[in-house]
């Protein structure tokens, strides 16, 4: 796989990075074998001077020089992680069946972890000092950077399908293949309604 920097002005290429893709099983056969699942599909995050990227076809999360576009450090996929979330100061958070904040500074050492009491699912969003995360049974809401539990609301149904999540207006909003839910702070809520 490559992962390449081209130059926003004039299209050239700055920097391409070859990583370490999954073995690909040849067969004669028409039926396909399908590697594991795993990171899902995220468009890389570009921070303090570096470039993370999580490509679906590699079991490694990189950490590149944005400029040069050398390795600073890799680091394999955990087992209950599949997206990158995003950045909060220094620390990257991933998510998927629970959550774990990596030091950029440090190499991508983790500092923090949490895992809900109900699997995670879908892709979580994180917004100011908080991270919302689709869990079977509902919405974990924790806190940024510790990963400690601020809340938990049940999906009205009962149990989700899982989905994407998006923070807008002050709601957020889980999309679903069937469903679109949305959570408010009532407080909040009851307060713009005043006003």
């Amino acid at each position: 796989g490559l992962l390449a920097s081209v130059d926003k002005k004039t299209g050239r290429l700055q920097w391409a990075y070859r990583y370490a893709q999954l073995p690909l099983n040849p067969t004669r056969s028409v039926q396909v074998i399908r590697n594991a699942l795993e990171w899902v599909n995220a468009p890389p995050i570009v921070t303090q001077g570096m470039v993370i990227f999580s490509p679906t076809d590699s079991r490694y999360l990189y950490a590149l020089n944005a400029a040069t576009g050398r390795r600073r450090w890799k680091m394999q996929r955990p087992d209950e992680v599949r997206h990158l979330y995003g950045v909060c100061d220094d620390l990257l958070v991933l998510g998927g069946e629970s959550l774990l904040a990596l030091n950029l500074v440090a190499e991508g050492m983790p500092v923090a972890d949490f895992t809900p009491k109900s699997r995670g699912i879908g892709r979580g969003v994180m917004a100011r000092d908080r991270v919302y995360m689709p869990t079977e049974a509902g919405l974990q809401t924790v806190s940024l950077p510790d990963l400690k539990e601020i809340s938990f609301a049940r999906w009205s149904t009962g149990k989700a399908e899982g989905g994407n999540l998006v923070v807008v207006d002050g709601m957020v909003l889980v999309a679903g293949a069937h469903t679109l839910e949305a959570f408010m702070d009532r407080r909040s809520f009851e307060k713009s309604i005043r006003e």
